[in-house]
């Protein structure tokens, strides 16, 4: 989410402060809702995808989903613990280069359907001719 939420803000080439303004809050706890530290409000989606001028669910996924906090495990000392806050942490991580993965490829793939387009103009306008 994180990394897509900035990868969007930065392509549109909006700051940090400009979000933060919008959202009434100072720039660093934008910059650490953006990082994923502090949890985004509901009402704050909208006004983020508002700004970004996008639909809210490009940039609000499920991936909280494999998010864990330690006071929903009870058994916060076992080595079962352990395992699953490192196993968490390492999905956490592959979800993230996935996601990253995704976006490049998503615009590599419009890019090549602009260029498309454009030679598909430039063939019809020598047809012409």
């Amino acid at each position: 989410m994180e990394i897509k939420l900035r990868q969007i803000r930065e392509k549109k080439g909006i700051s940090q402060e400009t979000m933060a303004e919008h959202l009434n809050i100072s720039q660093s706890q934008y910059y650490r809702k953006e990082r994923g530290t502090s949890k985004i409000q509901e009402r704050e989606w909208d006004i983020i995808a508002n700004v970004l001028d996008i639909d809210k669910s490009e940039i609000k996924d499920e991936s909280n989903i494999l998010t864990i906090s330690r006071e929903e495990i009870l058994i916060s000392s076992s080595p079962l613990f352990l395992l699953s806050e490192q196993l968490t942490a390492e999905l956490q991580e592959h979800i993230r280069t996935l996601k990253q993965k995704i976006i490049f490829i998503k615009d590599q793939y419009e890019s090549r359907l602009k260029d498309k387009e454009e030679l598909i103009l430039l063939l019809k306008q020598n047809k012409k001719d």
